[in-house]
């Protein structure tokens, strides 16, 4: 057994047993997944600049009408409201996700099994 192990380990790891004092670096592998990065990264890439033109007042009517968003939602102390639902209009993977959690984590749905 030790020595199917070895046989089936050894390719992934003979590369960097020899002595060397740094790793093989190539500058190929290194610019393929940068430009993997970038192209994952688009669309936060798009949000990003979207916020930026907000902070910058590129449209001063349109940041305005965030800023009384954000002092309404301050007052009233719904901020992380507002966030998570944002977060469930954007991605309503994540509302589905969160509800079926909360299903299973409540003590009500664990007694009514209990109860069968």
């Amino acid at each position: 057994m030790q020595q199917k192990l070895l046989h089936i380990s050894q390719p992934f790891s003979a590369q960097y047993i020899d002595d060397f004092e740094e790793l093989p670096f190539d500058f190929d592998t290194l610019r393929r997944h940068v430009e993997r990065f970038v192209i994952v990264s688009a669309p936060l890439q798009e949000f990003i600049s979207d916020t930026r033109c907000i902070y910058r007042w590129q449209d001063p009517a349109r940041t305005g009408r965030w800023m009384a968003l954000y002092f309404g939602l301050w007052h009233f102390s719904h901020i992380m409201t507002f966030v998570v639902r944002l977060n469930s209009y954007l991605y309503p993977t994540l509302l589905t996700w969160t509800s079926m959690v909360t299903f299973f984590t409540q003590p009500s749905w664990t007694t009514s099994i209990l109860d069968l």
